[in-house]
């Protein structure tokens, strides 16, 4: 083979490794973009109300499913998430649906005249949704490790806690007011954990959004 056909070849195979490069970096940064919208969809809660029915700004189910896409993307990019990944998408399937069935009872108002009902079963999505950020979050440590890397994963554990624990603690607050009188110790503190829930989903999305940079900049 002449020095101008081994180049051609060389040329060919170098544009064929760049294009798969391409494409493989435009599917994780879809899935990127996808986890953090879905995760914006299904942790931040701004409601209509019109007597028992409820209206949903922001969807949970939605974001649910967006997530169940983005983790796709990243375990098409990074096979070592694959063990975890695999486990958060089929609970994020099932928790697509339960969110759905919420959603639908909320606009509906069925159960409204129970009191508890709702934030029980809100009390259940949540729970499961911090268990699958969890899981993401263990998968974002196996990257860490495989992009050789610093993430700064330790801030946005941190978040993921102090989120986790102030939103279980607003459910259960609100279980404890639907079967005793509400008394100023309660509800101060329930308005306290509502202020530090958001102001930590808030601080969590901005923290997951620097990671997913990190992470985008660095592959």
């Amino acid at each position: 083979m002449n020095r101008t056909g081994a180049s051609a070849v060389m040329t060919d195979y170098a544009s064929v490794r760049v294009c798969r490069h391409v494409k493989g970096l435009k599917g994780e940064e879809r899935g990127m973009i996808k986890i953090f919208i879905g995760a914006i969809l299904a942790l931040l809660d701004f409601t209509v109300t019109n007597g028992s029915m409820r209206f949903g700004i922001l969807p949970d189910f939605i974001g649910c499913f967006l997530l169940y896409l983005g983790f796709k993307d990243i375990m098409a990019a990074y096979p070592k998430t694959c063990q975890r990944l695999a486990t958060a998408r089929t609970t994020l399937l099932v928790l697509t649906a339960y969110s759905a069935i919420l959603y639908v009872m909320a606009l509906t108002g069925i159960g409204a005249d129970i009191a508890w009902l709702e934030t029980a079963l809100s009390l259940i999505y949540y729970v499961v949704l911090f268990y699958v950020l969890y899981l993401f979050l263990q998968s974002l440590y196996e990257i860490e490790n495989d992009v050789s890397g610093d993430l700064k994963l330790e801030k946005f554990k941190r978040w993921w806690r102090y989120m986790s624990l102030f939103q279980v603690l607003i459910c259960v607050l609100i279980l404890v007011l639907c079967f005793r009188s509400a008394s100023v110790e309660i509800l101060f503190a329930y308005y306290v954990c509502a202020v530090m829930a958001l102001v930590c989903e808030v601080l969590y999305l901005v923290r997951l959004n620097g990671v997913l940079n990190t992470l985008q900049r660095r592959h």
